[in-house]
C-alpha cells in the first residue's frame, strides 16, 4: 500500500509540475479541444494509409478476447506461441520479436529487462482502438520500434453520457471470464472504470506427435487465472485545456505447459504490472502544449520445482515527455518538437547488484501539406549512460491521384541492449556489458487505392513493398561453456505486404464483406557469429514463415451475423541450416452473432467455434495447440445520454 500512495502522488507531482510550465498568449483558435488521445496525435505524423485501426469499443465480438487474437485473425503477424495459453510474441516483417514496440496512452510497453512484451497480458476489453503499423519507427517512439508499433488507445469523449456495460464467456477446457465497465461523460468531466477475470484450465486433448506412436493425450500443467483493473479520468480545465490521468493494475498466474517431449512439468509463472500516467494537453490557435508522465512497475515470479529455481524479477520505469507543436504558414506546416526522459531500473536474482540507467532523447517532426504532396521528416537523438545511440531518422512523401494514395518512407531505428543482454549472470550464462546499439535501415514504396459508390460498395487495396538491413543484432552464443551475448548478427528483410477489402451493403438489412491479405517476407541471415557453419548464411531466418495470409468473409442480415476466417501460415525453419522444419498449416474459425437494435440495452451474443477443421499445428517447435474448441460470449450495455 505504501507503494501505491507513493506512487499516485509521484503521478500528480508531475502533473502539477506540468502546469505551471506554460503561459501564452491567446491568439485566433485553430485547435478545437477534441478527445484525441496522446498516442492518437503521435500515429498522426505516420503516413496514415500506412495504418491498420481497429475499433475494439463498438466491436463486442473482440472485447472478451485477447489482443493475440486480433493479431492472429486480422493483423497478419507472425505470433509465435509457447504452448496454449503461454508466452505469445510477435514479430513483424521478419523482425525480432523485441523489435515491436506496444504503445499504451504514448508510452513504450517493452521490457526494461529483456526487450519483449508478452501479448497474453493485454485484453482487448481495456482498449478503445488498436493501431498497428508495419516498419521502423524509432525516429518517433524511440528504441525497440525496429519492426513495428502495435499502439492501444482509449478515447475519453466528453459529454457522452452514461454507459454501463458487462460480459461474460464460457468456453472449452473450462474457461471462463467476465467483465463490468462503467464511464460517465459530462461536459467538462469523463469518469472510466474496468475490470475484468479470467480462468481457465486448458486441458485439451492433443496428438503427441514427439511420442512414439503419437498417443492422444491431455495437455497439463497449463491453467491460468487472471484479473485487472483500468482507471481514467478526463478533465477539461479550461477552454483549452485538458487532463488525463490513467492507472492500470494486473495480475496473472499462469502455468506453463510442458513441450511434448517433456510431457510433464510443474514450471508457473507470476505477472504483475502496475501501471500509471497522466498527460495534460494546452491548445491555443496555432501552437499546442503536451507534458506526460508515466511510472511502470513489473514484477515477475518464476519457479520451477523439479530445477529448484526460484526467481524473481522487477522491472521499474519512469517516463517524462513534453513536445510543442505550431502550425505555420496558414495551416500549410506543423511543425514539433520535443524532449524525452526515462529513468529504468531493475531488481533480478540473476544480477549481481541492482541495475539502472538514464536516458534523455530529444525529438523533431516537420510536415507538408500542400495541395496533393504531404511530406513527413521525423529525427530522434538519444543519449544513454553517457553514451549517444546512433541518429535515427525518418523521410515520408505522398501524393494524392484520385482515389490513389502513393507514398515512400525511409527511415533508420534502433534498439539499446536490454538488461539481461548487459547484466545476466548465473553458472550457464554471462551478459556482455561492451555491447553496441543495434541498428537498422528501411525503406518502402506503397499504392492504397479506395473507391467508394453511393456509399453501397466499397473497394479498398493495399500494396506495400519493403527493404531493410539490420546490423549488429544481439545474439547470444556458447564461449568456453557459457552463453553471453555478441553482436555479429546481420539480417536482410524484404517482401510484399497486400490488402484487398470489399463491402456490398445489398439492402438495409443485407451487408456482405470480405478482407484479404497476404505477405511474402524474405529474412534472411547475412553475417554470422564466428562459431556458426557457413551454411546458415542467406537462409530464411528460423521461425519466419516466407509466406503468410489470412482471409475473411462475413455476412449481416438485420440482427445476425456470420464471419468465416481462414489464416494461412507457410513453413518455417526451426534449424539455421534448414535441416528441419514445421510444416505449413491452415485454421479455419466461425464466430456467429446476434446484435439488438435497442439504442438503450444493446445486447450482443457470440458463439466463436476455432480450428473447425481440426488442424494439428504449431507455433512454436514442440509445443501443442488444441483441436476444435468454442466459446460463448454475452455483452449487455446501458446507454443513457444526457438531456440537450
Amino acid at each position: 500500500m505504501r507503494r501505491f500512495i507513493i506512487f499516485i502522488w509521484a503521478i500528480l507531482g508531475c502533473v502539477q509540475l506540468g502546469l505551471t510550465q506554460v503561459q501564452a498568449d491567446s491568439i485566433a483558435r485553430k485547435y478545437s479541444l477534441q478527445p484525441v488521445s496522446v498516442t492518437a496525435y503521435k500515429m498522426k505524423w505516420i503516413p496514415q494509409p500506412d495504418i491498420q485501426k481497429f475499433d475494439i469499443k463498438d466491436n463486442a465480438a473482440l472485447q472478451s478476447d485477447g489482443i493475440a487474437t486480433l493479431l492472429n485473425d486480422y493483423a497478419n503477424v507472425n505470433l509465435r506461441s509457447y504452448g496454449y495459453p503461454g508466452l505469445m510474441n510477435v514479430s513483424m516483417r521478419g523482425a525480432g520479436s523485441n523489435h515491436t514496440a506496444l504503445l499504451w496512452n504514448g508510452f513504450n510497453l517493452q521490457d526494461p529487462m529483456n526487450g519483449g512484451v508478452n501479448m497474453l497480458l493485454f485484453p482487448l476489453f481495456f482498449v478503445d482502438e488498436v493501431q498497428i503499423q508495419k516498419g521502423g519507427g524509432s525516429a518517433l517512439f524511440g528504441s525497440g520500434a525496429m519492426g513495428g508499433v502495435i499502439s492501444l488507445e482509449n478515447n475519453l469523449k466528453f459529454s457522452g453520457g452514461l454507459q454501463a456495460g458487462a460480459f461474460l464467456s464460457a468456453g472449452s477446457f473450462d474457461n471462463y471470464g467476465g467483465g463490468v465497465s462503467v464511464r460517465q461523460s459530462g461536459e467538462k468531466a469523463v469518469f472510466l472504470i474496468k475490470a475484468f477475470s479470467k480462468y481457465g484450465k486448458n486441458d485439451f486433448p492433443f496428438v503427441n506427435t514427439e511420442q512414439f506412436g503419437q498417443p492422444e493425450v491431455r495437455q497439463e500443467n497449463a491453467a491460468l487465472t487472471q484479473w485487472g483493473l483500468l482507471q481514467e479520468n478526463a478533465f477539461r480545465i479550461k477552454k483549452r485545456q485538458k487532463l488525463q490521468t490513467h492507472i492500470w493494475y494486473q495480475k496473472t498466474d499462469h502455468e506453463l505447459p510442458p513441450n511434448m517431449a517433456q510431457m510433464t512439468g510443474s514450471k508457473k509463472q507470476l505477472d504483475e504490472s502496475l501501471r500509471g500516467s497522466a498527460d495534460w494537453s494546452y491548445h491555443l490557435p496555432d501552437i499546442r502544449f503536451d507534458l506526460r508522465s508515466g511510472l511502470f512497475l513489473n514484477r515477475l515470479h518464476y519457479t520451477d520445482p523439479e530445477s529448484n529455481i526460484d526467481a524473481l524479477h522487477e522491472s521499474f520505469q519512469s517516463i517524462t515527455e513534453g513536445e510543442v507543436s505550431w502550425a505555420l504558414f496558414d495551416k500549410r506546416d506543423l511543425l514539433n518538437a520535443g524532449l524525452n526522459y526515462t529513468y529504468e531500473k531493475s531488481i533480478s536474482d540473476q544480477y549481481a547488484d541492482d541495475v539502472s540507467r538514464n536516458r534523455v532523447a530529444i525529438f523533431a517532426s516537420y510536415k507538408l501539406a500542400l495541395q496533393a504532396f504531404t511530406l513527413i521528416i521525423n529525427g530522434r537523438e538519444e543519449y544513454v549512460d553517457e553514451q549517444f545511440t546512433p541518429f535515427t531518422g525518418a523521410a515520408n512523401l505522398g501524393v494524392e491521384l484520385g482515389g490513389f494514395h502513393l507514398y515512400g518512407r525511409f527511415s533508420t531505428n534502433y534498439r539499446i541492449p536490454t538488461f539481461n543482454d548487459l547484466y545476466w549472470y548465473d553458472g550457464m550464462a554471462k551478459g556482455n556489458p561492451d555491447l553496441k546499439d543495434e541498428s537498422s535501415w528501411n525503406t518502402e514504396l506503397a499504392v492504397n487505392y479506395k473507391l467508394s459508390k453511393d456509399t453501397k460498395r466499397i473497394f479498398e487495396l493495399s500494396s506495400t513493398a519493403f527493404y531493410g538491413r539490420f546490423t549488429n543484432l544481439i545474439q547470444w552464443v556458447p564461449e568456453q561453456g557459457v552463453w553471453t551475448p555478441v553482436n555479429k548478427k546481420e539480417v536482410l528483410s524484404r517482401g510484399l505486404e497486400n490488402r484487398i477489402s470489399y463491402q456490398h451493403s445489398i439492402s438495409k438489412k443485407l451487408i456482405i464483406g470480405t478482407r484479404m491479405s497476404y505477405s511474402w517476407i524474405k529474412s534472411t541471415l547475412e553475417e554470422k557469429t564466428d562459431n556458426e557453419p557457413d551454411d546458415v548464411l542467406h537462409k530464411q531466418l528460423i521461425l519466419t514463415p516466407e509466406h503468410q495470409g489470412n482471409i475473411q468473409l462475413k455476412i449481416n442480415y438485420s440482427v445476425w451475423s456470420i464471419e468465416y476466417i481462414q489464416s494461412i501460415v507457410g513453413k518455417q525453419y526451426i534449424t539455421a541450416d534448414h535441416t528441419d522444419a514445421m510444416d505449413a498449416y491452415t485454421l479455419g474459425n466461425l464466430v456467429f452473432g446476434f446484435s439488438g437494435k435497442s439504442e438503450r440495452f444493446p445486447l450482443h451474443i457470440f458463439l466463436r467455434w476455432n480450428n473447425i477443421w481440426e488442424t494439428v499445428y504449431q507455433t512454436m517447435p514442440g509445443y501443442a495447440m488444441p483441436l476444435a474448441n468454442y466459446e460463448l460470449n454475452v455483452h449487455l450495455l446501458i446507454n443513457q445520454k444526457p438531456k440537450k
